[in-house]
């Protein structure tokens, strides 16, 4: 193959320096002149999030991605896919900047202010959108990788967690809302057991061993399964909770979920995430309590109390599902037994004590009224 090109030097002198054939040096040109002239590659985001969203249930069917994590993406994409619909139709993957998620976010959260929103959330979106954008630039989709564009918020060292005494105004103020049975059973089970919202909005009655003080979650964060301890006090309010609404007797078969729109026994609809967080933010607004709690903050509580009460960090470690390769919890599993009397001896702020108080009060209420 010869180049029809005038140059100063001879081709043929040069591949026998570099010990090469005329034709390998002919398509590496070739393949340099098609590079420099490649367009700019872009996708618009309509197109591209559903690609995105395919690859990652994918990931997910092959055990490499949670389905926690999925479905936390498909919510948020998808209202983005109509919040920019709305606004910015035609909209690019390249184009995206960090406006257009605070601006979708404020809406979304219904805030009226950026600085409003949690470190968390914000977080929890940024890394949804990096990771769309990664998956755009690896599959060829865009030519330029902006995904480090969208910087992570600077967080408190500290979480944001409730005291004492703003747990119990919080839980007796979900017993006066409508179905005030099903948000204290809700909001009890995750300050009392540290679970994600995620894994408890998943969790079938058949997950939760009433008998043993045990719940199962075959499906969290990283999806790596787990147990982790039912405090006593907490499963009282669920076994109410599963009687008010229509659940007499429980079996190991049941495979309805726990936290249900529905009454009586097969619960096939569950209770959504975004319904829980509208709750919980109805009423921190009302108790006027810290606008930045969030309902993670009931499994931040759990934590940090746990820790200041005593307990092993690798012990907590196993309870949340957190994987640290620098703890030593690695090298300490231990059964769930044991992890329960653990949770016995350290449980944190006497939250069964706390439950019992806010019972009595209702009950002398009723009465008086």
């Amino acid at each position: 193959m010869s180049i029809k090109k005038d140059l100063p030097f001879n081709i043929t002198d040069i591949c026998q320096a570099f010990n090469i054939r005329v034709e390998d040096f002919a398509k590496l040109v070739q393949k340099s002149n098609t590079l420099n002239t490649e367009a700019v590659q872009d996708i618009s985001v309509a197109d591209a999030v559903p690609k995105f969203l395919k690859w990652f249930q994918d990931k997910v069917d092959h055990g490499r991605k949670s389905s926690q994590s999925l479905k936390l993406y498909q919510g948020y994409l998808n209202k983005f896919l109509s919040f920019m619909n709305d606004k910015y139709p035609g909209l690019t993957v390249m184009q995206l900047n960090e406006n257009y998620v605070h601006e979708f976010l404020q809406l979304y959260e219904g805030r009226k202010k950026a600085d409003a929103l949690s470190p968390y959330t914000v977080n929890n979106v940024t890394a949804i959108f990096r990771s769309l954008i990664t998956y755009c630039f690896k599959q060829r989709l865009i030519s330029v990788d902006s995904s480090r564009d969208f910087e992570w918020e600077k967080t408190t060292t500290l979480p944001k967690y409730f005291s004492p005494e703003e747990l119990d105004q919080l839980l007796k103020a979900s017993l006066q809302l409508i179905n005030g049975y099903r948000s204290y059973a809700i909001l009890s089970f995750l300050a009392g057991s540290g679970a994600r919202i995620g894994e408890a909005l998943n969790m079938r009655i058949s997950d939760v061993n009433f008998q043993e003080g045990f719940i199962f979650i075959p499906d969290g964060k990283g999806n790596k399964p787990r147990h982790i301890p039912l405090d006593p006090m907490v499963r009282d309010i669920l076994l109410d909770y599963l009687n008010i609404t229509g659940v007499k007797q429980i079996t190991s078969s049941m495979a309805g979920y726990l936290f249900s729109k529905d009454y009586g026994e097969k619960r096939l609809r569950k209770i959504t995430r975004e319904a829980v967080e509208k709750m919980f933010r109805k009423l921190v607004l009302k108790l006027e309590l810290n606008p930045e709690f969030t309902v993670h903050s009931l499994r931040h509580t759990f934590s940090v109390n746990c820790l200041r009460n005593g307990m092993p960090l690798h012990i907590l470690q196993q309870i949340l599902g957190h994987t640290d390769l620098k703890t030593t919890g690695i090298y300490t599993k231990l059964f769930p037994k044991d992890i329960l009397e653990e949770l016995n001896r350290y449980f944190p702020f006497q939250f069964g004590k706390l439950m019992l108080q806010t019972l009595d009060e209702e009950d002398d209420n009723e009465i008086n009224s």
